[in-house]
């Protein structure tokens, strides 16, 4: 998904000569990186032998980094490369969680891309800073040195969701060597990549030929197939008061795999005004790191569904309505619902619309609370 709002970005003098250029670094900011995330500012950090007062100060930069690497958007080493992988080692995770990581020296001649140069933008953000130390950029990786699409960026500037990372470098390999990789696509949502061949259907799950998936539904994985979530879909919630967080999110899965839909393509939820601050649909949206929407149940029940319930409209005093199909339909500003309303474990209903054309927006109020 498209993430929009700020990080945290450090930037770490190894050595005194090192500290005018750590500043100059820190003074290139804000920067935006390409998938809309903005970089403010950064925090200058130093070894406490020479940090200035108003630098963050350590003793051990490896205890630094089990601390601050986490979590953080970019990490920028001024100093020796060497230094920098030793310190960072022990904390990396994957290259759709790790932060950007960058080694500049301390003269600032070169501005070295070392860690998450695509999902990161740590390549773009190197060659920011080197145009503003009036240095070079090094850029190692090989999409971009041989000037060939990289799959990855291609998915997040769509703000779509990659969802088989293990199988990226056998796809990206194809497409680095001139090979063909079936793109199934009928969405139209990723945009043309070379080395891409537009098939009408998803291939069979016996295909070992390298390809690419993009859709909403839960698509089957394999070898050499790398899946692609849409994020178009608004899920309509109805439950009951008190419900508990861990049914309702299991329940959540049990829905997507009964119809066929990827998790990973629920772009928001959405409910009533009065249900917006339930705990279980708060944790659900947290969980899944979605927004939750709302709407007043007098605009609910404006809104034409196929199974209006009448204890809804009892008690709120309105016509018979549905908060779960109302709510879906709004959200994703649809004209049907593309499941309708689904009682499960008798405390708790679901509905999905699809937002069919566009980047999903969501409309309603968003809930303080997720």
């Amino acid at each position: 998904m498209m993430l929009h709002g700020s990080a945290e970005c450090y930037c770490h003098a190894l050595c005194r000569a090192a500290l005018p250029t750590a500043r100059a670094v820190l003074a290139a900011l804000p920067w935006r990186r390409a998938d809309g995330v903005r970089l403010e500012s950064g925090v200058l950090t130093a070894p406490a032998r020479f940090a200035p007062p108003d630098a963050l100060s350590w003793d051990s930069l490896r205890d630094l980094m089990a601390s601050r690497f986490r979590g953080s958007a970019a990490q920028i080493f001024v100093g020796a490369a060497g230094i920098a992988v030793r310190a960072i080692a022990p904390h990396l995770d994957h290259k759709s969680r790790d932060p950007a990581v960058l080694v500049v020296d301390p003269a600032g001649r070169h501005v070295i891309s070392l860690l998450s140069g695509h999902w990161g933008d740590a390549n773009g953000l190197a060659r920011h800073l080197a145009r503003a130390l009036g240095g070079e950029a090094v850029v190692t990786t090989a999409s971009d040195t041989l000037s060939r699409p990289a799959l990855d960026m291609a998915v997040r500037r769509a703000g779509l969701r990659l969802l088989d990372w293990d199988q990226l470098p056998a796809v990206q390999a194809a497409l680095l060597e001139s090979r063909p990789v079936s793109l199934y696509d009928s969405l139209r949502r990723l945009p043309p990549l070379p080395g891409l061949v537009r098939i009408p259907s998803p291939p069979s799950e016996d295909d070992a030929r390298p390809s690419v998936c993009v859709h909403w539904q839960a698509l089957p994985s394999a070898p050499a197939r790398v899946r692609v979530a849409v994020p178009c879909l608004a899920l309509g919630v109805g439950c009951r008061r008190d419900m508990d967080a861990d049914l309702l999110r299991e329940s959540f899965f049990e829905f997507c795999r009964a119809g066929g839909v990827a998790p990973e393509a629920v772009a928001a939820l959405a409910t009533v005004t009065e249900k917006s601050r339930e705990p279980a649909i708060i944790a659900l949206a947290d969980a899944l790191s979605l927004p939750l929407l709302h709407f007043p149940a007098s605009t609910l029940a404006a809104v034409p569904t196929p199974t209006p319930s009448a204890a809804a409209g009892r008690r709120f005093g309105l016509p018979p309505f549905s908060v779960c199909e109302a709510a879906a339909l709004l959200a994703a500003d649809a004209p049907e619902l593309l499941i309708p309303k689904t009682p499960l474990h008798g405390c708790l209903t679901f509905a999905l619309a699809v937002r069919v054309s566009g980047i999903f927006r969501g409309r309603g109020t968003p809930s303080v609370g997720a």
